[in-house]
């Protein structure tokens, strides 16, 4: 098949969507499908471009920052679709097309499905489901949720990344059939590595925001060092709406020399933080299916995640990590302190967690189960 992936992130551009529709072309590359992206034109990139075999499509939209965006500027990347997708589909010829996100990609592929007859699968990845983080996200859901539904009926297959978000998903459309397939990793790029550290390095990774939960893991800490704990650090990469507040709160807690703000790592150097780390956290409020946590368990790690979905699908408690209650500092100090004062349960653990993350979560399964989906609707 001829396959378009819409996305408004592709690789330099966003982060774990667009990571994930790049990884899932290259496997559908390698099982023998064409394919095309269409993506936004950040800056001077090419308007056409192939990398990797992949069929690059840029279209003009409004996005000021690299890693960052906000809901106008998205929405912009629906209007631009409504003018250039038809340009790129009697170009490409696509047999289906891809929507990452309902909004705004599924608007997209909604209008070639109207102009040109092109069907489509609508990938949910959390923020585009009702009921995802509620506080923040409850006036965008009730203006958006009728065009949500009329998206997804319209869809020959709505699929989530994870059974936690597809069954969210559900409450919005109990009538129609959500399916679940989970993100993947690359094994062989994200593996472990020997490390010989002096205190215990602890690595989340991620964009900072209110959905992170970063705020209660800024208290665990002030707990773990009022407790007397010492001899480990906590790195942070990332940028996002919260950097600042974020940073603000550390100097607040007096907690400055507890933690360090790595920014914004590329893959290159967010494997290389991986593999020099011995724990991985995300306290996480909300999540989908958290590539992060799928990478950390990938390169060994153990993992101290909060009892949210998509985070409770990866890490099982006492296997290959630690799931506390969210929005608690202590059960996130306890269960730090735990791994921190044990080497050989974070050497067990995390040899458990890269067993269940290369037999069970590739994006060659994610490829494969997607084209099994597509193949029935065409």
């Amino acid at each position: 098949m001829n396959i378009l992936l819409i996305s408004y992130e592709f690789p330099p551009v966003g982060g774990g969507t667009g990571k994930a529709v790049y990884y899932t072309a290259r496997e559908f590359i390698k099982i023998g499908h064409k394919v095309g992206v269409l993506t936004l034109r950040f800056k001077d990139q090419p308007a056409e471009e192939n990398i990797e075999g992949i069929q690059i499509f840029r279209i003009p939209a409004l996005r000021k920052k690299l890693h960052e965006s906000n809901p106008f500027e998205i929405g912009t990347f629906s209007l631009s679709g409504l003018f250039n997708a038809a340009k790129v589909a009697d170009k490409f010829k696509p047999d289906i097309s891809l929507a990452y996100f309902t909004i705004p990609s599924g608007i997209v592929s909604l209008w070639l499905e109207k102009t040109r007859k092109i069907p489509f699968l609508t990938l949910l990845r959390g923020q585009d489901v009702p009921g995802w983080m509620p506080g923040v996200l409850k006036k965008y859901h009730a203006l958006c949720k009728p065009l949500i539904k009329h998206i997804w009926r319209k869809s020959n297959k709505v699929i989530a990344n994870s059974a936690g978000l597809q069954q969210m998903a559900g409450k919005t459309l109990p009538d129609i059939d959500i399916r679940s397939i989970p993100n993947g990793i690359d094994p062989e790029r994200y593996s472990p590595k020997e490390k010989d550290n002096k205190e215990v390095s602890i690595f989340f990774s991620g964009r900072l925001r209110e959905q992170k939960g970063l705020s209660y893991l800024f208290e665990g800490v002030r707990l773990l060092k009022e407790m007397g704990v010492s001899g480990f650090h906590l790195k942070i990469a990332g940028t996002g709406p919260e950097e600042e507040n974020l940073k603000n709160m550390v100097k607040e807690k007096g907690i400055e020399d507890k933690i360090r703000f790595l920014e914004y790592l590329d893959e290159e150097n967010l494997i290389k933080e991986y593999r020099s780390s011995d724990v991985f956290i995300n306290p996480s409020l909300n999540e989908g299916m958290p590539n992060a946590v799928l990478e950390a368990m990938a390169c060994a790690l153990p993992c101290v995640v909060t009892d949210v979905e998509g985070n409770n699908e990866l890490i099982k408690d006492g296997v290959n990590g630690l799931v506390v209650e969210a929005k608690n500092p202590q059960a996130l100090s306890d269960a730090l302190k735990k791994l921190i004062d044990n080497s050989a349960l974070r050497k067990d653990m995390g040899e458990r967690g890269r067993g269940i993350a290369v037999n069970n979560f590739t994006w060659n399964k994610t490829a494969k189960n997607i084209i099994n989906i597509a193949e029935q609707q065409n």
